[in-house]
């Protein structure tokens, strides 16, 4: 599984991350989740599947530290 550690520098109440439940088609409906992530927090996130940022404000940027790591299969050793 792909984890990224997402930690919000400067971002707004219109900022968000978006995960779909699944990829898109030609159209149909499906279920997304949306998270506001506040500045100051430190949050981890499953990013195996498909997923975006999306930023509505018009005058603040949208600025975070993200580090990407991967979950060790069982059994695997360094």
């Amino acid at each position: 599984n792909n984890i990224r550690i997402h930690i919000p520098v400067i971002t707004s109440p219109k900022s968000y991350l978006v995960f779909f439940e699944e990829e898109f088609g030609e159209q149909g409906k499906q279920t997304i989740e949306y998270f506001n992530l506040k500045a100051g927090n430190i949050y981890r996130a499953y990013t195996s599947n498909l997923h975006t940022a999306f930023n509505f404000h018009e005058d603040s940027e949208r600025i975070h530290i993200v580090g990407e790591s991967f979950e060790l299969k069982e059994g695997y050793h360094e």
